[in-house]
């Protein structure tokens, strides 16, 4: 028997849709995508970003998908709970008879239309996605009990829980479901087109350095996300002003946002011209950057995973994150891949670039263990993991 997974969720995103294509190519698997929205095909505003984004990357080749009826008033995957309602979802549920059902959160109502229609058509649930227990973020002791209570609830009616690193492993258990419940599904970019572009950029490291002004020997730190508060760019500035020698340091700024402006004025008082300030890079392009940089630094004021870490990883990257940066348990390991350091502390962060500083070929040391640990990240461990899921919901194994 060749079991028939429906996998529901908003819109195509570009870390997703490279497991679609993977799960459409095995034949233990047979299956289908559908949409709530198809805003990320279109040229779209993007708060974070303030600009308008249109993925370069194809969001729809290689696996069967489906945009659903979405009779929201003001539709899309960001505009609040309400954003995405598809009352179709029974009835597709219904006539497609699937063994399995997967959906990535809880947090919007097409997420509980999802559940609720699985859970009438009697057909598993299986459960991917994120929690802030990721980014050491915690509210009040009486909003942490309902919330527990809440989830616990819910998690006994989920078949299956697809454990996106050891923090989500560990929120699972602790929320009551048993190890057989519990599948290793890992956070993963598309790791197999990121090292294809790799290999195409390694030969030009040196000339396109050197098209940026950059020398051949200089220590390149990169940035690489949206310009607003929580990802908290200007506390680069803060750390590297409190360094005493920073002749040889370049910083790659990759990203837009409402703190362009500030992030660039701030850095430019430390590093005059030796910041580069790249705007948003579109997928397709993010490679070169990686390339040519040397030590990857994510100051996030809390995330709950950080893809843009297995990312530098791949490009034989160290990363220095925060201790609100959900990857660190698993990528980060200190003294090895990168440096933690506790979030808002510009000084620990200043201490840990200086020991790039210091020492020039710590870098490239780390960065080769970081890429054989990021291997164990892959878009094919998430697809094994998302089979074994659906065979394991089924009753296949």
């Amino acid at each position: 028997m060749t079991p028939y997974l429906g996998i529901f969720t908003t819109h195509p995103i570009q870390y997703q849709v490279q497991l679609y294509r993977m799960l459409s190519e095995r034949d233990d698997i047979r299956v289908r995508v559908y949409y709530a929205s198809d805003s990320s095909l279109k040229g779209e505003v993007v708060p974070d970003f303030n600009c308008e984004i249109k993925w370069d990357v194809p969001l729809l080749d290689g696996y069967e998908s489906i945009f659903m009826k979405n009779v929201a008033k003001n539709p899309g995957p960001t505009t609040g709970f309400w954003g995405m309602n598809c009352p179709d979802i029974p009835e597709i549920m219904r006539s497609e008879k699937f063994d399995a059902i997967l959906t990535h959160g809880y947090n919007k109502w097409f997420h509980l239309q999802v559940l609720r229609g699985a859970w009438r058509c009697r057909i598993p649930v299986m459960m991917r996605g994120d929690s802030r227990e990721g980014a050491n973020v915690r509210k009040s002791g009486v909003f942490e009990a309902a919330r527990d209570l809440a989830l616990r609830t819910l998690y006994r009616r989920v078949a299956i829980g697809l454990s996106v690193g050891t923090y989500m492993r560990r929120h699972f258990a602790r929320l009551g479901m048993s190890d057989r419940q519990i599948v290793d599904c890992p956070h993963c970019v598309d790791d197999q087109r990121f090292e294809r572009e790799r290999e195409a950029w390694l030969p030009r490291r040196a000339s396109r350095r050197a098209e940026l002004g950059i020398p051949e020997d200089a220590l390149v730190l990169l940035f690489s996300g949206s310009l607003i508060p929580r990802k908290n760019p200007c506390l680069l500035a803060d750390a590297l002003g409190a360094i005493p020698s920073l002749d040889n340091v370049w910083l790659l700024m990759v990203g837009d946002g409402p703190l362009m402006e500030e992030a660039s004025r701030r850095l430019k008082a430390v590093l005059g011209e030796r910041v580069v300030m790249l705007g948003f890079v579109n997928q397709l392009d993010l490679a070169q950057y990686y390339t040519i940089s040397d030590v990857h630094v994510f100051p996030s004021r809390h995330e709950t995973w950080g893809l843009v870490v297995n990312e530098a990883m791949i490009f034989d990257m160290p990363s220095i994150v925060t201790d609100r940066v959900g990857c660190r348990e698993d990528l980060v390991i200190p003294d090895k891949t990168g440096y933690i350091v506790p979030n808002e502390d510009s000084a620990a962060l200043a201490a840990a670039i200086k020991r790039y500083v210091d020492d020039p070929s710590l870098a490239a040391r780390q960065g080769l263990a970081a890429r054989e640990l990021v291997r164990r990240f892959s878009s094919q461990a998430a697809v094994d993991g998302i089979v074994e899921g659906v065979r394991r919901a089924a009753g296949l194994a």
